[in-house]
């Protein structure tokens, strides 16, 4: 769905949304920017149907942008289910701390703020397009997607192997 949305933005040359924004609840209320604002229907023609293959065309390969921030490592669809996370909370935190110095604002477990990897952005990210959830240290950016935290760390030139002086085994 996101892939699609993407292209939809390139092609009528609008914002990208996420299926979480795009799709937001009648009556919820968008915490984004300042003032609030209440999530409401203007116009509908309910007897409209529309298949998620109407819009196949659409499709944005993400091939290249998950090339150039994965590299080789393992996603987690490739990454066997049952075995279990360890959070690396030193490390969290250290990216939570210099997140922080760097003027992110807090959003409940979350850190908003631009892309640690806004370089490989159209336009730089102009608009913070980041979140870091501080509860899971995963990341999230409108461009890139789901970020892990050896990515963000990347972005954020820390060594995630030397935390505190304390030593991770990466593995």
């Amino acid at each position: 769905m996101n892939a699609i949305h993407r292209g939809l933005a390139q092609v009528l040359k609008g914002d990208y949304l996420t299926a979480a924004t795009a799709l937001r609840v009648p009556g919820s209320l968008n915490t984004k920017r300042e003032p609030l604002a209440a999530c409401e229907v203007l116009e509908s023609n309910w007897s409209r149907r529309y298949k998620l293959t109407d819009f196949a065309a659409y499709q944005k390969s993400q091939r290249a942008r998950q090339t150039q921030l994965q590299g080789s490592r393992t996603t987690s669809s490739e990454r066997d289910r049952s075995t279990p996370v360890t959070l690396n909370l030193p490390l969290i935190q250290q990216v939570a701390d210099r997140l922080l110095s760097q003027g992110f604002k807090w959003r409940a477990t979350w850190l908003n703020g631009p892309c640690p990897h806004a370089h490989l952005h159209k336009h730089a990210d102009r608009r913070p397009s980041f979140g870091f959830n501080t509860a899971t240290g995963y990341g999230n950016c409108f461009v890139c997607g789901t970020m892990r935290l050896n990515d963000i760390c990347a972005g954020l030139c820390i060594n995630p192997l030397n935390v505190n002086g304390l030593m991770y085994d990466p593995a």
